[in-house]
């Protein structure tokens, strides 16, 4: 085993899980029973989600087997469509995918930690500043980013505590939501709201759409071992058991939790405002407010595990695309520990940028269309590149992934127009960088390429 190798299956799943399960989850079905309106249809799309997210796994799998390399999509469209797409998908994942995720996560945990620290020091100055958030993102985000710079098993054993306790406390409360709906004296309400529809009206498809991309992002994180494959021991065996064992775990914990939603709220309560904290609405509903305390921390380590999944994996793209002559040599540089460090701290100062100007909340709605995008093209590299042995499992898979996500994508763009351009053209900033780093500056910043076949 090289002694990079130190993730095994128990850790990698433990990486997708923080990686997909966060704000996601908690936060979109209320606007999802908004816009649709009709909870058997939204848990059917739920499902849909996690079936589209199989079969993106089976294709990843496939793409590992023809480039065993940390990096991800960036590899992937790298050695499948050349240098300026793989460019374009590494900016992607640094200003929409990792770099805004990780802000969005951050503050979110901020805010969810400053209700209690508020309760415990109600009077205190700086707790009630406008600036609190902000500045408790930057230390939650500085505090996520010092141990995952150390090296490869600093990474590892942070990350697995985080995930265990979040875990633990998230799966508790729901079980106990579940054990008081299951009460007689609740049964007949609980039907009810459940069953209950909202006034009728036709099926939006375009809506449906636009559904999909929010599930989607809620589920993205999925294929989050790729990006350090290099790290993992058996990686063939592992990266594919990971991917597929977290996704039928973060299925089954989806449908649950919106199972929960629907049975302890009527449509009523789902769609009022504030309609973003679905998640405590239903806890509320079950367990009494005693328990919002419990469920805010948890809530806030479930955040917490997002960013640190992130702070560690986004890195290995910043530095798989230095060492392909994209960025400068400087972020190939990995410490003792096997920690690509000055990777890792810009990631994290773009992610502190954002927490400080406010602009991720922008980015967030609409980085998930570049993502699938993205993800699509990686997928779409799977057809035309065939690994030894064959794969028509995974051929298949990546089949089916597109021709479920690209029409997602265009109805999406139908319903929002003005935000698809926006996250166009935030793609698009990004090639003068590209055009810049490639053809201009190659002794300055002295950068060192390495060729795929498509680019030659």
């Amino acid at each position: 085993m090289n002694k990079g190798q130190l993730i095994g299956l128990i850790t990698a799943v433990s990486l997708i899980l923080g990686n997909t399960i966060g704000s996601g989850i908690f936060t979109t079905s209320g606007f999802l029973v908004r816009d649709i309106g009709h909870p058997p249809l939204i848990l059917s799309l739920w499902a849909l989600g996690g079936a589209i997210v199989l079969c993106g796994s089976l294709a990843y799998t496939r793409l590992h087997r023809l480039w065993p390399e940390s990096g991800g999509e960036f590899v992937y469209i790298h050695k499948g469509w050349g240098r300026a797409p793989a460019f374009l998908s590494g900016w992607t994942s640094l200003t929409l995918g990792f770099g805004a995720g990780i802000a969005a996560a951050a503050m979110g945990a901020s805010h969810y930690a400053l209700t209690l620290l508020t309760d415990l020091v109600p009077n205190d100055s700086v707790l009630n500043q406008a600036f609190a958030p902000n500045l408790l993102a930057v230390l939650l985000i500085v505090g996520v980013t010092l141990p995952h710079s150390f090296s490869i098993r600093a990474s590892t054993r942070s990350h697995l505590l985080i995930t265990a306790v979040k875990v633990i406390l998230i799966g508790g409360l729901f079980t106990a939501a579940f054990a008081v709906l299951g009460g007689a004296d609740k049964s007949t309400a609980v039907q009810a709201s459940f069953l209950t529809a909202p006034p009728e009206r036709p099926v939006d498809f375009a809506a449906v759409g636009l559904g999909l991309v929010f599930i989607l992002y809620a589920y993205s994180g999925w294929n989050a071992v790729n990006y350090i494959a290099e790290e993992v021991r058996t990686p063939a065996r592992t990266i594919r058991n990971a991917m597929l064992i977290s996704v039928v775990l973060i299925t089954f914990f989806y449908l649950t939790a919106n199972t929960l939603y629907f049975a302890a709220l009527p449509y009523e309560q789902l769609v009022a405002e504030p309609i973003l904290p679905v998640a405590k609405k239903a806890m509320d509903a079950t367990l009494g407010t005693s328990f919002t305390t419990v469920f805010t921390l948890a809530l806030c380590l479930a955040l917490l595990t997002s960013v640190s999944a992130m702070v560690w994996v986004g890195p290995r793209v910043y530095s798989k695309m230095a060492e392909s002559g994209l960025l400068p040599t400087a972020l190939i540089s990995r410490t003792a520990g096997g920690s690509p460090a000055r990777a890792i701290y810009l990631q994290s100062l773009w992610a502190i940028a954002l927490c400080l100007t406010g602009t991720f909340e922008q980015l967030i709605v609409y980085s998930g269309l570049a993502l699938m995008v993205f993800s699509s093209l990686a997928v779409a590299a799977a057809l035309r590149f065939h690994p030894e042995g064959g794969d028509k499992v995974g051929w298949w898979g990546a089949v089916l992934y597109l021709l479920l996500v690209l029409p997602a994508v265009g109805l999406a763009t139908v319903h929002q127009p003005k935000t698809a351009l926006l996250s166009l053209l935030t793609v698009l900033a990004g090639y003068p960088i590209y055009w810049m780093m490639d053809s201009r500056c190659p002794r300055l910043l002295r950068l060192r390429r390495i060729d795929s076949p498509t680019d030659r």
